[in-house]
C-alpha cells in the first residue's frame, strides 16, 4: 500500500484555507499528488450533482462474496443513476484502499426541496456520514463495523467478513448488530431515513477525501453498462448483487440479490425461445391458414374446374364421336340439330349383285303374217293413239 506524503497535511491546510462556507452537501478540489488521486471534502451547498424526480429503489438484501484475499477492503452495492436509462444496481465488490490508513464511506441519496441528490462516496482517514443507510456488511448506518487500521495493518471483524473458509491472524470478532442490510436507500424526506450527521461526522467532513479508486470506476461503468442492472429490466432484483472481483460479472464469486429470479443462460434461451415459439407458431398458423386455405381454394377452385371442364370435354367428344361412327357406319348420319330443315336424306347406294345373271327368256307367240316385230306394249299404244 502507498502511504502519504509527509508534505500533504500542508498542501491541505492551505486548500481548506479558500474552501466556502459550509452547507449541506460535498464538493472536492482536486490536487495534483503524484501517485494519488486527492480530494477535500468541504460542505458546500450541492453544486453538480445528480439530481433526480424519483426516489431510489430500495437496497436489496444479498450475501457477501468470499474476500479475494489480505488487504481487500469491502464496498457496498448501491443504486447509481443514468439520464437514458434510470436507476441502475452497482453490485458491492471486494478492493484495495488507494494508501494505508484509509476507509471507505459509501455514497448516499438525500431528499431534497426538489428531488433527490446523489452525495458520492470517498475515501478517508474515518468513515464520514452516509444517510444512516443501511448497506450491510459493517455499514450499518453508522460509522463501519468491519474491521479497523492497526499499527500499518488492517484487522478483520469476522462477523462482518466472509473469510470463505480461510484463516487470517489479523482478525477478531467484535458484534454490533445484523450484519445483513437492505431496505430504504435515501435520508430525509417522506419514507427516508431520519438522521443527521453527529459532530464527529461534520467535523471528518473536512479531511482530506479521495476519490473512488479505478477498479471502483471500472465496476460502476461495467454495471451502468448493463441493460439487466437497470431496475426498470430487473425491478428492484438485480441479477448480480455482488461480485468477488470488481466488473467481474459472471464466473465463481458472483453473488445474486436475494428473491432475484435469476436463472442460467441456457434456461432463459429455452424458455424464451419455448414461449416465442410457441406464440409465433400460434400466429404464423393462423395467418398462414387463413392465407393458405385462401389459396388453396382459390387453386382448387381453378384446377377443379379445368379437370372437370377437360373430363367432360373428354366424355363429350367420346361419346359424340362414337355415335357419330356408329351412325356413319350404318348409314344414319345424325342430323345437326341447329339447321334440320336443311337436312337431306343421302342418296342410296345401288346395289349391285356379285355374279350378274343373263335375263330369262320367255317365249312369245309368233306374229302374224303380214304385220311387223314388236312387243304388245308398244302395238297397244299406238294402236289407242288411233282413234
Amino acid at each position: 500500500m502507498r502511504t502519504l506524503p509527509k508534505f500533504l497535511p500542508a498542501v491541505l491546510a492551505a486548500a481548506l484555507a479558500q474552501a466556502p462556507s459550509p452547507a449541506h452537501a460535498q464538493i472536492s478540489f482536486g490536487l495534483s499528488v503524484p501517485g494519488l488521486n486527492v480530494g477535500i471534502g468541504v460542505p458546500v451547498a450541492p453544486v453538480g450533482v445528480v439530481q433526480v424526480d424519483q426516489a431510489p429503489p430500495p437496497l436489496p438484501d444479498y450475501d457477501q462474496p468470499p474476500i479475494p484475499g489480505d488487504g481487500y477492503m469491502w464496498t457496498p452495492g448501491y443504486w447509481g443513476y443514468d439520464p437514458s436509462g434510470g436507476y441502475y444496481w452497482v453490485p458491492g465488490t471486494w478492493v484495495q484502499p488507494p494508501s494505508e490508513g484509509m476507509l471507505w464511506t459509501p455514497g448516499y441519496w438525500a431528499s431534497g426541496a426538489n428531488g433527490y441528490y446523489w452525495n458520492d462516496g470517498y475515501w478517508g482517514l474515518h468513515v464520514g456520514f452516509y444517510g444512516g443507510v443501511n448497506y450491510g456488511w459493517g455499514y450499518g448506518g453508522d460509522g463501519y463495523w468491519g474491521g479497523r487500521w492497526d499499527g500499518g495493518r488492517f484487522r478483520y471483524n469476522g462477523d462482518y467478513n466472509n473469510f470463505g473458509g480461510r484463516r487470517f491472524d489479523n482478525s477478531y470478532s467484535q458484534h454490533f448488530g445484523d450484519a445483513r442490510g437492505g431496505g430504504v436507500g435515501f435520508n430525509g424526506g417522506r419514507g427516508g431515513i431520519d438522521r443527521r450527521p453527529s459532530a464527529g461526522e461534520q467535523g471528518w467532513a473536512h479531511e482530506q477525501h479521495f476519490q473512488r479508486t479505478p477498479d471502483q470506476v471500472r465496476n460502476r461503468d461495467a454495471a451502468r453498462g448493463n441493460p439487466e442492472f437497470r431496475e426498470n429490466e430487473n425491478h428492484g432484483r438485480p441479477p448480480v448483487a455482488a461480485v468477488a472481483r470488481p466488473g467481474e460479472f459472471s464466473g465463481r464469486g458472483v453473488v445474486t440479490a436475494r428473491g432475484a429470479q435469476v436463472t442460467p443462460k441456457a434456461e432463459v434461451n429455452r424458455d424464451v425461445n419455448r414461449d416465442v415459439n410457441r406464440d409465433v407458431n400460434r400466429d404464423v398458423n393462423r395467418n398462414v391458414n387463413h392465407d393458405v386455405n385462401h389459396d388453396v381454394n382459390r387453386d382448387v377452385n381453378r384446377n377443379v374446374n379445368r379437370n372437370v371442364n377437360r373430363d367432360v370435354n373428354r366424355d363429350v367428344n367420346r361419346d359424340v364421336n362414337r355415335d357419330v361412327n356408329r351412325d356413319v357406319n350404318r348409314g344414319e348420319p345424325t342430323r345437326p340439330a341447329s339447321n334440320p330443315e336443311h337436312y337431306q336424306r343421302p342418296a342410296q347406294p345401288e346395289a349391285r349383285p356379285s355374279h350378274p345373271q343373263p335375263a330369262a327368256r320367255s317365249a312369245a307367240p309368233a306374229p302374224a303374217h303380214g304385220a311387223p316385230a314388236g312387243n304388245g306394249r308398244n302395238d297397244h299404244n299406238d294402236h289407242k293413239d288411233q282413234h
